[in-house]
Parts: C-alpha cells; sequence; structure tokens
C-alpha cells in the first residue's frame, strides 16, 4: 500500500477575497487528470472550489 502523504496549500488573502471566500470556507482540491492510467504526478493541475453544505 502507497504511503499517504498530506500537502498544505496556502492560499493568498487577496485571491480568496477574490473568490468572495470566508474564513471557514469548505474547500475542495480537484486534480484535472488527462490519463487514468498515469494518476496524480507532479505535474498534474488542480482547481480550488468551494464546496456548499
Amino acid at each position: 500500500m502507497r504511503k499517504k502523504e498530506q500537502i498544505r496549500i496556502t492560499i493568498p488573502r487577496w485571491v480568496a477575497e477574490v473568490k468572495g471566500w470566508k474564513e471557514n470556507s469548505n474547500l475542495q482540491i480537484i486534480p484535472i487528470i488527462k490519463d487514468e492510467k498515469e494518476g496524480i504526478t507532479k505535474e498534474t493541475i488542480f482547481v480550488i472550489k468551494e464546496v456548499k453544505k
């Protein structure tokens, strides 16, 4: 089994303000994967979106 890694992402305050995210917003990181066989790599692009409850 692969060891899971945790990555911390810091979003600049001005980006959060432009997007309208509040301090307690629930954010989800979604990878954009071109090839399912390859999976997530260092070149994978991620999209961050707010998740409503």
